[in-house]
């Protein structure tokens, strides 16, 4: 199996947050674009007099060609997470005061069913990646798979109403 790493996106965010508004938006971006979402784990320590610790990891793919997948690992780590009462149209709500460090990396995987055992296919699936495959590695799948992690990036700014909420590359892809 070859594994193509893109760069690691990340978000930093403190404030007040709708976290489970947050977290089902995410959760159907992913089912919206027909990818597998699993919950890697969900750690949820000891509080302290600041708050509440919290990490959850998932995990998500999606098949591109029988030779290549897109996977996509999501990290949120919640700090100093408080509950607290806002008071929004008339209504009173509950929400998260917290400090967010979120992180999104991606890799495309090429040969990812290791079909490939014998020394003699390793050696025709060596020349058909440095032949044809790496090409469409280069400037599709890695390209194509950057643009969809920037999209969710910006999502979740847009979500947290962050600044910056524009996406440069929306008519792209």
């Amino acid at each position: 199996m070859r594994l193509e790493k893109l760069p690691v996106s990340r978000i930093r965010y403190a404030g007040i947050v709708d976290f489970d508004g947050l977290y089902r938006m995410m959760h159907q971006w992913f089912l919206d674009r027909s990818y597998y979402l699993e919950e890697q784990s969900w750690k949820y320590k000891i509080p302290t007099p600041l708050g509440k610790h919290m990490e959850i990891e998932w995990d998500a793919w999606k098949k591109v060609t029988e030779y290549a997948l897109y996977r996509i690992h999501v990290y949120f780590y919640l700090m100093d997470v408080k509950e607290i009462e806002v008071v929004r149209d008339g209504k009173k709500e509950k929400r998260l005061k917290l400090k967010m460090n979120l992180e999104i990396s991606s890799q495309v995987e090429m040969e990812y069913q290791n079909r490939v055992t014998t020394p003699l296919q390793k050696v025709l699936d060596d020349v058909l990646y440095k032949t044809l495959l790496r090409r469409d590695m280069d400037i599709f799948w890695t390209d194509h798979l950057w643009y969809i992690v920037f999209k969710l990036h910006t999502e979740i700014k847009k979500f947290l109403g962050m600044e910056t909420t524009a996406d440069p590359y929306r008519a792209v892809w």
